[in-house]
């Protein structure tokens, strides 16, 4: 994630762009608050996502972009992609913890996307009656940080995963729960349709 070091940087290679309308800032107040305002958009993202982003925007306009020109060049950020593996074990182990070995799949329907394909992949029953020492933290690890690279990828491919994931952050506000047999991306196109009705106010 950048800086504001790395940010101000950023905002000075693309004003030595070439590109037209390009700002001349020469009180430093007003600098330092322009690159608080770039820092604020772009704080969660890359160096090298923001350097792609301005990349795809100078092949198609000769503008200096607003944030939000280059905003849409990039991936919405999720936060999911963000967790480590020893915090993706805290979490599924309170929802282990929570739910115990017969709720299963309430326990499932209760966490994060990724963690929860890294817990099916395990077994419910299996984690709540595993003895939690280094290999089997190792062999969590190995697994999550697998499946978020598998994740990260299917988002980059379709950044419309992304939306959809966002609407369905809570599913229980739906009413909602896996049905036996689903598949994640079963439910969560289903969670979509009704959460797109819910924000209609269908």
């Amino acid at each position: 994630m950048m800086n504001k070091k790395e940010v101000a940087q950023t905002l000075g290679v693309l004003m030595v762009s070439g590109l037209k309308n390009v700002p001349v800032v020469k009180d430093k107040a007003i600098m330092d608050g322009l690159i608080e305002m770039w820092w604020r958009q772009f704080k969660d993202y890359t160096g090298e996502e923001m350097m792609t982003a301005i990349d795809k925007h100078n092949k198609r306009s000769k503008w200096f972009p607003a944030p939000a020109d280059l905003l849409d060049y990039m991936i919405p950020v999720n936060k999911e992609h963000q967790v480590t593996a020893s915090e993706a074990w805290e979490e599924a182990y309170r929802a282990l913890s929570n739910y115990g070995r017969e709720q299963g799949e309430a326990g499932l329907a209760s966490l994060s996307h990724v963690v929860r394909r890294v817990v099916r992949g395990f077994g419910w029953r299996n984690l709540c009656n595993q003895n939690v020492d280094d290999f089997f933290m190792n062999k969590w690890g190995k697994i999550y940080n697998e499946t978020r690279s598998q994740e990260i990828q299917a988002d980059e491919r379709d950044p419309e995963r992304v939306n959809q994931r966002m609407i369905a952050e809570s599913p229980t506000r739906l009413q909602l729960e896996e049905s036996e047999g689903e598949t994640d991306d079963e439910f969560l196109a289903r969670v979509v349709v009704e959460g797109r009705k819910l924000l209609e106010g269908k």
